[in-house]
Order: structure tokens, then sequence, then C-alpha cells
């Protein structure tokens, strides 16, 4: 790792007119890659890449006809590589003129702090990668070959190491090294007309948490499931949401325990208050944004603008106990500032969850081909890729339809899991059962 075209950068931004501030993040990416088409080994490679994300701020008088009052701050980004060194004072002039275009009530940048230590870089990993990369190869297809009628597609497989250099212009300073193994899978069950395909994508920071038989057998099984399916009976009632579909329905818990969402006044949630509008019918609700999650995807010694990373806990048994803050909306609201949001953690249940999926009328979702909760009202509707509904006491698989309803609603009249999964940037249960949600089918 190398600070000599950061330094030439900071000196830069240090003296050039009309910066009355500047972060830098410096970036170095080594990426081992391994690419496997149908069975065969198609190609290995290594990409080594070094960039710097520079953002500028400038101070300077309201907009308007009047143009009085409180010093307004603008900021903009940028992205430099090596060879935009020469080009660097042209690209800071037009940064500054872009940050001039916008008017924000003043805010500061984080000072110096102490980082804490975290685990994000994997041994494992960091021993012989090209090594890694064929094994993992050699496991992806020992794998697949013990499923039937299922076979693969292609497989992609990067193995990253990141080196990130922090400084700004109130003397932050920082650095932050992660390791992550991607895989990119696709499998595909039957032939001709009768095939089924599932798109395979996950990224943890450390090998162990890297399961490829079971992953493999997850989603060959709902291959095979998906030539089959139906179109989901129409009904309202309980629905079990469980493994990787559930990741979308937290996007409003995020928003709304957010002091912007707060400061922009598009939140009726408050401090000390309950977060559910009636009563609670199921278990105690509790989000965590934990920072400090060992080898979660977002953990880190200090957040994108050098606040030190943490563990809050914003929501507990149901009540609002406080906001995660970016250093800007802190200041705003007079808040102790938290950083971006984290690694989100809920806490499990006691259900098992063959418990959870009990009862005449009940739809199982194990995949959503999309899933957009609107982030002010928390409605959604997720159109379905996979589920299983129980019909006539059996299991049958369905895709097509949706399921819709409110997040906020739904989470009230909901029960945990006990089981847990860890998703990178989530650790909690593997499934919730919403008692009323509506999906809508044939």
């Amino acid at each position: 790792m190398t600070t000599q075209l950061l330094d030439q950068v900071t000196t830069r931004l240090a003296q050039a007119p009309g910066v009355d501030g500047w972060l830098v993040r410096q970036i170095e990416m080594t990426e081992h890659q391994f690419y496997l088409i149908g069975e065969t080994p198609e190609s290995e490679r290594t990409v080594r890449t070094v960039e710097l994300e520079v953002t500028v701020y400038n101070d300077h008088p309201p907009s308007g006809p009047q143009g009085t009052g409180e010093p307004r701050r603008g900021s903009s980004q940028v992205t430099l590589l090596p060879a935009d060194l020469p080009a660097l004072d042209a690209k800071l002039r037009d940064a500054v003129f872009m940050a001039s275009l916008t008017d924000n009530p003043l805010f500061s940048l984080p000072g110096p702090a102490d980082y804490p230590a975290v685990e994000t870089a994997d041994p494992a990993l960091l021993q012989d990668p090209p090594a890694t990369l064929r094994q993992v190869g050699d496991e992806i297809r020992r794998a697949v070959a013990l499923e039937r009628d299922v076979r693969l597609s292609s497989a992609e497989v990067f193995l990253r190491q990141r080196h990130v250099t922090l400084r700004n212009s109130r003397g932050a300073a920082g650095t932050h090294h992660g390791t992550n193994l991607a895989l990119d899978l696709v499998l595909i069950a039957g032939e001709g007309r009768d095939e089924a395909e599932r798109h395979v994508t996950f990224k943890r920071r450390r090998r162990a948490d890297v399961d490829i038989e079971a992953q493999v057998a997850r989603y060959a099984r709902q291959a095979r499931d998906s030539r089959h399916a139906v179109l989901p009976q129409a009904c309202t009632g309980p629905v079990v949401i469980s493994g990787p579909a559930l990741h979308e329905l937290f996007l409003p818990w995020l928003l709304h325990t957010g002091a912007e969402f707060h400061f922009q006044q598009l939140s009726p949630l408050r401090v000390g208050a309950p977060v559910f509008r009636g009563p609670v019918q199921g278990d105690p609700f509790t989000f965590i944004s934990d920072g400090l999650l060992p080898y979660g995807s977002r953990t880190a010694p200090f957040d994108e603008e050098g606040v030190p990373r943490q563990t809050i806990t914003l929501i507990q048994d149901g009540v609002l106990q406080t906001l995660w803050a970016e250093q800007r909306y802190a200041e705003y609201l007079g808040l102790p500032a938290s950083g971006t949001f984290a690694n989100a953690r809920l806490i499990p249940g006691n259900t098992p969850m063959q418990d959870l999926l009990a009862g005449d009328i009940m739809t199982h979702v194990v995949a959503f081909s999309w899933l957009n909760p609107d982030p002010i009202t928390a409605k959604f509707s997720g159109e379905i890729r996979l589920a299983y509904q129980r019909r006539h006491g059996e299991w049958t698989p369905v895709k097509g339809g949706t399921v819709s309803g409110d997040v906020f609603a739904a989470f009230a009249n909901a029960r945990f899991s006990a089981e847990t999964q860890f998703l990178g940037d989530y650790l909690g249960p593997e499934a919730i059962r919403f008692e009323e949600l509506v999906v809508a089918g044939e």
C-alpha cells in the first residue's frame, strides 16, 4: 500500500481556491478472478486498481436574488485515477463549481478519532488467493454433481483484497483492510422448453461463511421446483418469508430510523415512542445497526466520512431508542454522530421454523423477482419468483402473482424464527411469519 498519490492530491486540495473542506478515500483493490463455462475452467486473471474518491466542500452565500443570510455549504465528488493527476487542477475547479451550486446549511466534517479494531480480513483468503479460487471452483463442480437434473451453466468467483485510506481537512485519518469472496453462478434444471434457471449471487468476507454445497443444494432445488410451479391461489393470511427474500423488507426501518429522514420530516416515528400505531400481537421487535459485526459486509473501523463505527440499538422491543446519524444530520439535529447505517441485526424469536409454517392456509416465499417497499409509506408489493403454498394438505411450488402489505403493520403482527442466518450485511431470523399479507394470483 502506497500513499504517494494520496499525498499529492491532499497537498493540492489544501491549496486549491474555493475548497473550504475536503475528504479523500484512496481505495486500492486486488481482485483475483476465476471463470467456469459449464464444467470447464475458462480463465484466471488478477486485476489491481487504485482510485481516489475526492469530495470537495465549498462555502458560499445563499443563492437567490438577495444572497444574504448564513453561508451555505455545497459538496461534489470526483473519482481520480493515477492517470488523472496532470489534469488535477482542472478537475478540482470543476468540482468546486459544482459544489457552489448546492445550498445546504453549514456542517463540519468528522475530526480525528480513535477507531475500533474490527475483524474484516480473513487470513484464509489472504494465504494463497489463486489456489483458493481453484479450490472453490472444484467445490462448485462437486456440489452441482450431487444434484439430480441440474447442470452448471457458468460460474464466476472473485477474491478481493481492499485497502482504504481516509483523510480529511479536519485531520481525520484512518486505514482499513478487508477481504471478500464473491460467487456468481447460473444453475439450469431440465432441458429444452422444460428448462428453469436460477441465478445465484452471494458475497462474504470470510471463507468459512461460504457453504457452497448448502447454497448449491438450496438453489438447485429451487430451479427444479420452478419447472412445475403454478400461479399462487389468491388469499389473505399468513405468509412466511425466509432466506435472502427477507432482505429488502428492512429498507423502511433503515430509512425511518435515520436522522436524514427526521430532518426532512418524512418519518412519523418519534424517539421514545412505540414504532407501531396499534397493539403489538407478534414477537418483540428489536432492530440494530451493528458496525462491529465480525466479518460483516459493512463492518469497518469508520464509515465513508470517517465517523467511528459502533453498534447502536435503534428499536428496542418496539420502541424507537435513537437515530443513526451521519455527521451532517447529526449536527443539524443536535445528535451524536454515529455514521451511516451499518449491518442490520434483528433479535430472533423462540419459534422453530417448522412451527412458523404450521396452518391450513400458508404461503412460504423463498425468492422474489423484485420487492421495492415505498421508502416513505412502507407499503410494498413483491412479485413471487418462487414460493410454496399448502393446498389440500400438501406443499405446491408457485410463482408469479404478488405478496403485498405494509411493512410497519406487518412487523406488529410477526413471529421470528429461532433459527438465524448471516447474509453478510444481515444477522437475524432465518424466517419471519407475517400473519396477514395479501397474496394475489389466480
